[in-house]
């Protein structure tokens, strides 16, 4: 169940819904939505110089770091735990 709402997370994160043929592809057939960028390396020059993907990435990196901090992920048992489960100490009410 975390993992399905992760993924429903970042595709509404990602705005998913504004690109219905790369959602539902191939359902909607075998093309993609066209783009504004001529290139790849335009649209990787765009995306590394967005200040707001700079700045939801920053917000998704503290989160983990509070994540980590508060499951104990500096314990070795704990970081087992997450390697062969998957799970975490849930952090709740702390």
């Amino acid at each position: 169940m975390p993992l399905a709402i992760g993924v429903l997370l970042h595709l509404v994160l990602d705005g998913m819904w504004r690109f219905p043929s790369t959602l539902w592809w191939p359902f909607l057939g075998w093309d993609f939505d066209a783009t504004s960028f001529a290139t790849v390396g335009a649209y990787l020059e765009w995306l590394l110089t967005d200040p707001r993907t700079w700045g939801l990435e920053a917000a998704g990196l503290v989160y983990l770091a509070v994540l980590a901090h508060r499951s104990d992920l500096r314990d070795p048992d704990e970081r087992r735990l997450l390697a062969t489960t998957g799970r975490v100490k849930a952090p709740i009410g702390r």
